[in-house]
């Protein structure tokens, strides 16, 4: 049991070719695990018991991703 949540990425706004494949793998580098879905969303599914900490890890990861 837990969440799911989703990124809707711009891909106006990402580097030609960038696709939410790309972000999810430098999101790994950076110790978060998150799924594609499609070419511009980013799916997160963490557990109900998710601290405030483990949420702002996962958003510095995020921009840290889209960051390149």
């Amino acid at each position: 049991l837990g969440l799911m949540n989703a990124v809707v990425l711009d891909e106006s706004k990402l580097a030609d070719g960038t696709h939410a494949w790309d972000i999810c793998l430098r999101m790994k580098d950076h110790g978060v695990l998150a799924k594609p879905t499609r070419q511009n969303i980013i799916r997160l599914t963490p557990p109900l018991c998710i601290t405030k900490d483990q949420i702002d890890v996962c958003v510095q990861a995020l921009d840290k991703a889209l960051q390149v």
